[in-house]
């Protein structure tokens, strides 16, 4: 069986009793899969990152929802800008 990289628009459904990773830019949570790969997972279910080493994991997520954010305050100030012109 051959194992693909995780599409962005897999999702799979959060359980009540997950550890939950709070950050001010979105909590998540890691879950070891069978492979012995480390994968994020955002509250929707929504697959982030996945990594060979659980701390690397953690901090390469926390790191990304950081850019997700930066990046969406940067388009958001850009547009701003342009419709006051």
């Amino acid at each position: 069986m051959i194992h693909l990289p995780m599409k962005t628009s897999d999702k799979q459904a959060p359980k009540q009793d997950y550890e939950w990773f709070k950050t001010p830019y979105g909590d998540y949570r890691i879950e070891e899969s069978r492979w012995g790969t480390f994968n994020t997972f955002d509250r929707d279910g929504k697959g982030l990152i996945t990594g060979l080493h659980c701390d690397s994991t953690k901090h390469a997520t926390e790191f990304h929802l950081r850019e997700v954010i930066a990046v969406a305050n940067e388009k958001s100030k850009l547009s701003k800008s342009q419709a006051h012109k």
